[in-house]
């Protein structure tokens, strides 16, 4: 992988996705798409390691090498790993000032 393709992918802000099944819902995808420069870079990582990975570079397929994907994969996994620890700090201080109210009848 090229330092320019690199620097395109660790420049996109990642979008997070999560099932809002629950109360507190954490994150269960990372995506991160780009599309300009004569550049698509499309990549989604989910809590199972699942990669889906689509990258053109001028209309032509890039195809990613065994290094290319793990460098991926850490980047995604990263990226998820620390959104789900910062979300679940969320909920436990929402937690904890509810914990810190008193109720008067």
């Amino acid at each position: 992988m090229t330092e320019e393709l690199k620097d395109k992918i660790l420049s996109i802000r990642p979008e997070y996705l999560d099932n809002g099944n629950s109360i507190n819902p954490l994150p269960y995808e990372v995506s991160l798409y780009y599309q300009q420069d004569d550049y698509l870079i499309d990549l989604t990582l989910d809590v199972n390691d699942v990669l889906n990975a689509e990258i053109l570079i001028n209309e032509e397929d890039y195809e990613l090498s065994d290094s290319d994907v793990k460098f991926i994969c850490k980047y995604l996994s990263g990226l998820l790993d620390y959104e789900i620890q910062v979300t679940e700090r969320y909920y436990e201080a929402e937690r904890n000032e509810q914990d810190n109210y008193y109720y008067y009848s």
